[in-house]
């Protein structure tokens, strides 16, 4: 069983937004304040060039959270995050920590020169102890109590002496079927789990768990679905507005918003194909899941391929 690359990156912020209120005990960062909602990670300027991060909360002294994902992290990144950082302020009119969740070791910790001084909060997984957290798993499931269902989820990817990531996989996929909680808080868990793991279990593990390809397609397809709708509906309206003010007149902005929730909605459908497509997902599935024609998945499906040319 294939996970595309493409789904890490929305399935790692999807876990952190949905067990946000455990989000900072997960990575050991107590001595910030509690999250308070989900914000906005999205900047258009005037002239239509837009900016993404990965996730940023408000937390509930009035400051904000923003998160980054990298397998390896460079000097170029830690320039990046400082720009979306400074953005994120400027938008949201408040201060903002950034902590990036690094997969691979890295030795670097911030940017300090004449000009910049950059110190961002990075959790590196090579130093998070997997033992510890699978014997804090168990002791808590055995006993019915409540867990931090994110330490289930991330556990395959954290460092451990005794066991492999796939044997870590499978402890998780264990411990996760055992909770006694509803059936479908349960299937997304395990389909977060799988696809986090993608990159270091093997396929015939993640097949297993999996049990068949419509569990994790049907959750993902809802993810794309509905992010792709959030997406093209935010877009469309700032195209408008962002037009609409530049030309100053109550006409231009009215055509400027119609055109931009056109454009929007029409790309909002591209990205869901795209999005879908590169999770994998077969025309048959998206057909039913979209409700779009064969012809305009067949159009998608070409302008990805000749993108890869």
């Amino acid at each position: 069983m294939d996970i595309p690359h493409i789904n890490y990156d929305p399935v790692f912020k999807e876990a952190l937004v949905l067990f946000k209120d455990k989000t900072l005990d997960f990575l050991g960062l107590t001595h910030i304040a509690p999250i308070d909602e989900s914000l906005s990670t999205e900047t258009i300027a005037i002239d239509i060039k837009k900016e993404y991060q990965d996730l940023a909360f408000s937390t509930k002294d009035g400051r904000g959270i923003h998160f980054e994902e990298e397998v390896d992290l460079s000097r170029d990144d830690l320039l990046r995050f400082l720009g979306y950082n400074i953005s994120l302020s400027r938008v949201h009119k408040r201060e903002f920590d950034t902590i990036i969740f690094v997969t691979n070791p890295t030795a670097l910790t911030g940017i300090d020169t004449r000009q910049i001084a950059f110190s961002p909060i990075i959790v590196q997984c090579s130093k998070i102890d997997a033992d510890v957290m699978l014997g804090r798993l168990k002791k808590a499931v055995a006993a019915g109590n409540p867990i931090n269902e994110l330490e289930a989820i991330y556990l395959p990817l954290f460092h451990s002496k005794h066991f492999t990531p796939t044997e870590l996989f499978l402890e998780s996929a264990g411990l996760i079927n055992s909770l006694e909680i509803e059936d479908n808080r349960k299937r997304k868990m395990q389909s977060l789990l799988i696809t986090l793991s993608g990159k270091i279990v093997d396929r015939a593990h993640l097949g297993a768990i999996a049990e068949e390809a419509a569990i994790m397609g049907n959750v993902l397809i809802e993810y794309f679905i509905e992010q792709g709708m959030k997406q093209g509906m935010k877009r469309g309206e700032s195209i408008g507005e962002a037009r609409g003010e530049a030309r100053g007149e109550a006409r231009g902005e009215a055509r400027g918003e119609a055109r931009g929730e056109a454009r929007g909605e029409k790309r909002r459908e591209e990205e869901i194909l795209q999005n879908l497509l590169k999770a994998g997902l077969d025309s048959t599935a998206i057909l039913k899941a979209t409700g779009v024609s064969e012809e305009r998945i067949q159009q998608i499906r070409a302008s990805l391929a000749k993108e890869a040319v």
